[in-house]
């Protein structure tokens, strides 16, 4: 699962970068939305919105569980 992982990491960064831009005031959806684009016309990599959103979702459950273990 290479693929997956690597999704994963995506996601992941995707997240952190959006929430951090947030936090200054940007709008956090157009930055995730200009990304996507870029991977798409730039890299030929077609990642949907809804593959990054269920990959935030696993990101986030793991991050309640190491909160919650603390």
């Amino acid at each position: 699962p290479l693929v997956k992982t690597k999704l994963g990491s995506l996601a992941t960064a995707l997240y952190l970068i959006r929430e951090e831009a947030e936090k200054i005031g940007a709008d956090g959806k157009v930055i995730e939305e200009a990304f996507l684009q870029y991977l798409n016309e730039e890299h030929d990599i077609n990642i949907t919105r809804e593959d990054i959103l269920n990959e935030e979702v696993k990101y986030l459950a793991k991050k309640e569980k190491v909160n919650g273990m603390l």
